[in-house]
């Protein structure tokens, strides 16, 4: 026989009409409005092979089904539960400045001493803010009563410190943030000097001092660097992830292999770690890079003065020869050729008394 729809069924062989106009029905139905009913559509034409018995215990759970359907979908209208409270926090954040210290940097913003107070305290395990310098970074998470929640304190790019609740107290410790490092390749010509050329290449000057120290043993990079001197280094990049998961660059970091030509010639070398963890750099031959005596003897950032027949003295205000070359560095660089001096000394002493 066929349905009222138009789908073609199979007649029936073993008395089973009556029952079959009872499906006939069903699947009438199942194109009503009624959107629970439309999902029983898929099992028509496994009904019709069904005998009248398990028939009408099918039709039974599937109505059993429709009511529990109905019910999870008013229950899914319902609000479960009051809605959540609003938490509300201040968030204090901003920049040691020149001269400035912590406790003038918060105060300055708000903040009451007795805050202030707590989170010196608190860090004092891992931090003393008595080192805290023009430039380090902080952010101050409060509660509405002005408890803190949360304290960072960040140093530099590599470091921070973190303070946060743990129950009825408070816990500091030291963060390094999980660095990703990328194989780069950066080569050029010298036009005036090394680090310049390097920052015309999008490179910070921490690569050119990496790259100096190399070779310190081989080019006084402060007065033998001559226009058209090649460089060509292969080196990592280091980046660390954000709050937002975006990598930030760090700066430059190892240096896996560098060579440089100029005038007294070209040097190469490749960094190399030893089975037992020591690491050095080597000239293709095999032969370490490192000497007895460095051509350039100091660490330096920069040259203030040079070489030359007529300098304007920055005391006398006279012009005047200097013949020498003044470096700037920090407060405390060492004098690497005195240093090696002392150990070659001591080394030859050692070998006296044997």
């Amino acid at each position: 026989m066929e349905n009222t729809k138009g789908f073609p069924m199979d007649s029936p062989s073993n008395g089973t009409e009556t029952h079959n106009s009872n499906l006939v029905g069903c699947s009438v139905n199942r194109n009503r409005s009624n959107p629970i009913q439309r999902s029983f559509g898929f099992a028509f034409f496994l009904v019709v092979a069904l005998s009248s018995t398990s028939a009408g215990v099918l039709l039974a759970d599937l109505d059993r089904v429709a009511e529990e359907e109905q019910a999870v979908a008013v229950a899914d209208l319902t609000p479960f539960g009051p809605p959540a409270p609003q938490l509300d926090f201040t968030v204090t954040s901003g920049k040691i400045q020149a001269g400035g210290s912590l406790n003038s940097s918060l105060r300055g913003q708000g903040i009451s001493a007795t805050v202030v107070h707590e989170i010196s305290r608190s860090m004092r395990p891992v931090f003393d803010f008595r080192r805290a310098r023009s430039g380090h970074e902080y952010r101050l998470i409060q509660r509405g009563d002005g408890s803190i929640v949360d304290f960072r304190y960040m140093t530099s790019v590599l470091e921070a410190f973190h303070l946060f609740r743990e129950g009825d107290r408070f816990v500091a410790e030291r963060e390094e943030p999980e660095l990703v490092s990328r194989t780069t390749r950066v080569a050029g010509i010298v036009n005036s000097s090394l680090y310049s050329a390097l920052r015309n290449l999008g490179e910070r000057p921490e690569l050119g001092q990496r790259f100096t120290d190399v070779f310190a043993w081989d080019v006084d990079f402060s007065r033998s660097v001559q226009q058209g001197d090649k460089f060509n280094i292969l080196y990592e990049r280091l980046y660390r992830l954000d709050e937002e998961g975006q990598e930030l660059y760090v700066g430059p970091g190892k240096i896996f292999a560098a060579t440089y030509e100029g005038a007294s010639g070209r040097h190469t070398a490749v960094h190399f770690e030893q089975e037992d963890g020591s690491s050095g750099y080597y000239r293709p031959d095999g032969t370490s890079v490192e000497r007895e005596f460095l051509v350039a003897p100091l660490s330096y950032s920069r040259i203030t003065s040079r070489f030359t027949n007529a300098r304007r003295h920055p005391i006398l205000k006279i012009t005047r020869p200097h013949h020498g070359i003044d470096y700037a560095a920090p407060t405390g660089t060492l004098d690497l050729q005195k240093n090696a001096e002392k150990r070659i000394r001591m080394h030859c002493c050692h070998k006296q008394r044997d």
